[in-house]
């Protein structure tokens, strides 16, 4: 049996990851078997933020930040002299590197001493010494070595040997004001990345992000009793003969009340530092990195009762259930400033304890074999809203970047479920994802959601719905209006919970939602919760505003798309046209779900996993992913010597231009550049526009590429569009859409289906760009967009997800980034970047010109002390995204191929083969649609 140092672990940054941003939580497998503990996982030190196969030099720095780095590297002197918190500045750059706590604590200066403060943990710690043998205890110290705020977090193994027990460091460094994270390793230490890190996209849900999820310290049970922790509301227990008792440190400790306040503060602290940063030049970079805290839930604590459940028996006074598990009411109440009257719901101690009875709760640890009937030591353990989450709300409401009504207005479309909501997760689609003016940000959320709500016709209790709802509360009377609901909700709350069958299914949600959190790295202990004989594979349940619990698997499921809409949601198309446009991407995600024909490919088909909005619905624990990728062309940049011939190669020809996006660059009569169109519409929509309203094409060639154009330059004389006619297809004289054989709607479907097939290959599960793309073969390696594309619909496919692409289902840019650009008077290069078809979260044409009053052209502007001579210059700095959707995560039955994608040998003769028809993915696909082949639903 391995020893319990492997199988509990102080925190989960030790093992291996692979997190999906979290939202509502994404999970990776069901659990295997009725105890209600989540899959056994490898949780090797050399994973995670560990040295992976590096071999670590005694007494050294090394870095590996997961995600990012694939092994150990050392620190190099100008990132070490970048590291300016006590650790380094105290031990890393005089070439201390401390083995144990005890030389760690004494290498400090004497005045963080006087300020040091250690606390104990251990989820066994109020089982009997001798029911259950070594419960890892844990200390964390705290100290301020800096100041008087506390800088330096530590976390170690209480009792055992100290070089081999674990050793972590949290450290502020006030310049760059972020927290550095440290393990030891021997006696070497590696930097496993700072609080930004655990924002970026890579490294998210990573090494030590698993559990510092967005970069602060964590507290898990942060709120008073502080479950598991000693404090001034229980005492962990030792055997009198127990030698932590004469450890120094445990002569120290303290009780969890005062570590609340230090990591709230800390909390406080990281978070105000972060928004600083993210607005300071009055534009968010990532709104969505912000609003999620507010949407979703990235993390989450614990709570209970104040309640020691052993003691509590039938004539007990009732129990106050926690706050939390009600609703958010620290934002709600405290921050928001909701009216309310109401107190807090009280259950009879007789229902709790026929409960425990009657839904089998016990303490369980499977590795040790340790069970004991009964609930957790404090009664009613739940998860609850973050303070991570709460604390970067309460600091956007008040620095104003959103309006308290804005905040409310969202977290009322589903407050009776204030964590792992579906509901508010699903609005998270219509925040930005691209640099936004702060001043913006809030009414242009807002808005999108009210458009949505009545250019799709949403019903009254979407999430949709309800959020356009609450906007029109009048500003002075939300607050009471609210007020009123959650009061009528809580005393719904009272009055079910007095009742056999309320409180039991208020048993069933709780338990629900601790299935939730033990899917979550977090969910470090077996013991941290409580065990029932609710089946691990029961329906995920929600709490209603009548306070009644529902199924969400059926409730909160979202209805069948009734039909996909024109990219961008662009409103060319008539009625006849937006048949026929569904006709198309239905008919093509269909094939695509169908895969090739098991004959003439082999290993590719079908894709169970891949499925149409139209038909399928799309689950309550959806997530939207962007992918992202460059639009220079990878292939023109790997094969030029130099910048300035990949510039002239990729503004040769419009064919080379293989990344979906493509331009066209109007120059004046020196030569100098004025203008430079950027496209990313696919040439499907154009052929459908042609066939249904061919005037509507006439029209917007003349409106976008010049009023010289005539029709019979789009048609042939039989009427018959031409999409590479002389106004599109060149780089000098227009470009209205995608004319690159590989840039089609079609190649993206097709990719992004045969990219959900998991390939297990000699019993290793590939999982990187160039290995999957490699043996599933649906694109060119050598691109940026097809393997990157791949490989995020692999990863979430990983995850067990019914996976398809969002509607609008089309390419759309993403951003434009000027950093280093310079313009001659000064103003910001990027006010020049305009789109001009699309909506604000679809847009499919970007134009970047300079107004004629400015007095300068975009050649006059430099990009990295270089004049913009090339529209390639510019392609340099953008990004592409397409919009994924995945649901049902970990309830995918498919099975991986063993094998990787081949074609049998055929006769290249064969009469029918058509080169030109295959896509950049090898799949015949007919990049010319036309409504006698797509006509089967058009009517």
């Amino acid at each position: 049996m391995p020893d319990h140092t492997q199988l509990r672990r102080a925190t989960a940054w030790m093992r291996t990851t692979a997190v999906a941003d979290v939202g509502t939580v994404l999970s990776a497998a069901a659990p295997d078997d009725t105890s209600g503990h989540s899959p056994s996982e490898p949780d090797i030190a050399d994973d995670g933020c560990g040295p992976g196969s590096t071999a670590l030099e005694p007494g050294s720095l090394y870095r590996r930040i997961s995600g990012k780095d694939d092994r150990a590297q050392p620190v190099s002197e100008e990132e070490l002299a970048a590291l300016g918190d006590p650790m380094a500045v105290g031990f890393f750059r005089v070439g201390v590197f401390p083995t144990t706590v005890q030389e760690l604590l004494s290498g400090l200066p004497a005045t963080a001493a006087a300020s040091r403060k250690v606390y104990l943990v251990s989820e066994a710690g109020q089982i009997p010494p001798d029911a259950i043998g070594e419960r890892d205890m844990r200390f964390v110290i705290t100290t301020a070595v800096g100041g008087s705020q506390v800088d330096l977090l530590v976390s170690t193994q209480a009792g055992g040997d100290p070089e081999e027990g674990f050793l972590q460091v949290a450290a502020w460094d006030p310049g760059r004001r972020v927290f550095n994270f440290y393990a030891r390793f021997g006696s070497s230490w590696v930097w496993a990345g700072n609080s930004w890190h655990a924002l970026e996209p890579d490294s998210r849900g990573k090494g030590c992000f698993d559990s510092h999820v967005n970069g602060s310290v964590v507290m898990k049970e942060l709120r008073i009793p502080w479950n598991n922790w000693q404090s001034e509301r229980a005492t962990i227990r030792l055997a009198e003969d127990d030698p932590l008792r004469q450890d120094p440190l445990f002569q120290q400790t303290i009780g969890a009340e005062r570590l609340e306040l230090t990591v709230r503060s800390l909390i406080t602290r990281w978070t105000a530092a972060r928004l600083a940063a993210v607005t300071a030049n009055g534009v968010v970079d990532h709104p969505d990195r912000l609003l999620r805290h507010l949407f979703t839930s990235t993390t989450v604590n614990l709570t209970s009762t104040d309640r020691q459940s052993s003691n509590v028996t039938a004539d007990s006074p009732e129990l106050t259930l926690p706050t939390g598990f009600w609703l958010n009411q620290d934002v709600l109440f405290d921050d928001l400033r909701l009216s309310t009257q109401s107190a807090p719901p009280r259950a009879p101690a007789a229902r709790y304890l026929a409960g425990l009875t009657r839904f089998g709760f016990r303490l369980e640890e499977r590795f040790s074999a340790f069970s004991q009937p009964g609930d957790t030591f404090f009664a009613f353990v739940v998860p609850e809203a973050a303070h991570e989450d709460n604390e970067v709300v309460r600091q956007m409401v008040r620095t104003g970047l959103i309006s308290a009504k804005f905040a409310a207005c969202v977290l009322m479309v589903d407050f009776p479920n204030p964590v792992f909501s579906p509901a508010r997760s699903l609005l998270m689609q219509y925040v930005p994802t691209t640099p936004t003016k702060a001043a913006e940000l809030c009414d242009k959320v807002a808005q999108a959601i009210l458009d949505a709500t009545r250019t799709r016709n949403l019903p009254a209790d979407s999430p949709e719905g309800r959020f356009a709802a609450h906007w029109q509360v009048p500003d002075d009377a939300w607050r009471t209006v609210f007020g009123q609901r959650v009061d009528a909700y809580l005393h719904k709350v009272t009055q079910q919970i007095q009742t056999a069958s309320g409180f039991d299914d208020y048993v069933r949600l709780a338990e629900s939602r601790r299935r939730q959190f033990r899917l979550m790295k977090l969910n470090e202990f077996e013991l941290t919760l409580p065990v029932t004989n609710i089946p691990p594979g029961a329906p995920p349940l929600a709490m209603r505003e009548d306070a009644t619990v529902a199924d969400t698997s059926k409730e909160n499921a979202m209805a069948t798309l009734d039909a996909y809409g024109p990219p961008g949601n662009l409103d060319d198309l008539d009625d006849f046209g937006r048949k026929a446009w569904n006709s198309f991407i239905s008919d093509t995600v269909d094939e695509a779900i169908q895969g090739p024909d098991p004959q003439q490919v082999l290993n590719d088909s079908p894709r169970p996993q891949f499925y149409n909005l139209t038909s399928t619905d799309t689950a309550a624990d959806s997530q939207h992913a962007s992918i992202t990728w460059t639009a220079f062309p990878r292939i023109i940049k790997i094969t030029s010597v130099g910048d300035l011939q990949r510039w002239q190669r990729a503004d040769a020809s419009r064919d080379v231009q293989d990344e979906y996006c493509e331009w066209s660059v109007t120059r004046d009569g020196s030569g100098k550049i004025t203008q430079v169109t950027f496209t990313c519409e696919g040439p499907e929509y154009w052929e459908i526009l042609a066939q249904t309203n061919p005037d509507k094409v006439f029209e917007l060639y003349q409106r976008f590429i010049s009023p010289d154009v005539r029709k019979e330059d789009l048609f042939s004389p039989s009427g018959r569009y031409q999409p590479r006619n002389k106004w599109n297809n060149s780089t000098s004289h227009g470009a209205m859409h995608l004319i690159q054989p590989n840039n089609t709607l079609g190649a993206e479907i097709e990719l992004a289906a045969a990219a959900t097939i998991r390939r297990v290959i000699n019993g290793q599960e590939l999982t990187t760009e160039q290995e999957l793309i490699g043996c599933s073969k649906y694109g060119a390696a050598e691109r940026n967009s097809d393997p990157h594309i791949g490989a995020g619909v692999n990863a979430l496919a990983r995850q067990k997800a019914d996976i398809s692409l969002a509607d609008p289902v089309g390419l759309y840019f993403d951003d434009l980034s000027t950093d280093g650009w310079e313009t001659p008077d000064g103003s910001d290069p990027k006010s020049y970047w305009t789109y001009v078809r699309g909506d604000s979260e679809h847009r499919v044409r970007a134009v970047y010109e300079v107004p004629p009053d400015k007095g300068f052209s975009v050649g006059d502007i430099t990009i990295g002390g270089k004049p913009i001579d090339f529209g390639a210059q510019i392609a340099d700095f953008i990004t592409i995204r397409l919009i994924g959707v995945a649901c049902r995560f970990g309830g995918s039955t498919a099975q991986p191929q063993t094998a990787c994608k081949e074609f049998p040998a055929v006769d290249m003769r064969e009469e029918g083969f058509n080169a030109a028809a295959f896509s950049a993915s090898g799949r015949f696909l007919d990049p010319r649609p036309t409504l006698t082949h797509r006509s089967s639903r058009v009517t």
